[in-house]
């Protein structure tokens, strides 16, 4: 298995690499690295103007079989300061490739990007009711820092 980070992007072509990567709603299909990189061409042949923050993607691929990406985005640690955190919002792994290996990778992956751009803080987000999510990042050494809390207003 390898994992590739896709360069950094807005959030709108995060979607339309999900839906791009997701033909007939299949994320197991075999398709070419030169097929990949046609589909993901016009979503970032305008990196060069993107704004901040900058999103990455990690995709992880066997052969030619997408097994799964996490996605992220480079923030403030705090609003005054300098330094820098990773938010990872996302992470999707094939339901078939579950429990393999794959997340783990990915996390790691993002760890060191992390490192090698002097990022020291990673926060990740699970909901409460995802008890396969909340093990996982507590497997892979995440603690809860704090709750989020939300109104839907009518």
């Amino acid at each position: 298995m390898r994992i590739e980070i896709i360069h950094k992007h807005q959030w709108n072509d995060f979607l339309r690499l999900q839906s791009l990567l997701m033909r007939n709603g299949r994320r197991s299909e075999t398709i070419s690295k030169k097929e990949m990189l046609k589909r993901l061409y016009h979503v970032f042949f305008v990196d060069l103007c993107i704004q901040k923050p900058p999103h990455y993607t990690w995709v992880a691929l066997s052969g030619n079989n997408y097994l799964g990406h996490l996605w992220g985005c480079v923030l403030p640690l705090q609003l005054t300061s300098e330094e820098k955190k990773l938010n990872l919002f996302n992470v999707v792994v094939d339901p078939s490739c579950r429990r393999k290996g794959v997340g783990s990778k990915l996390y790691r992956q993002a760890e060191i990007f992390c490192l090698k751009n002097n990022i020291r803080v990673i926060d990740c987000q699970a909901k409460l009711f995802n008890k396969g999510a909340m093990s996982f990042c507590r497997k892979n050494g995440y603690i809860v820092d704090g709750v989020l809390f939300r109104r839907e207003l009518l």
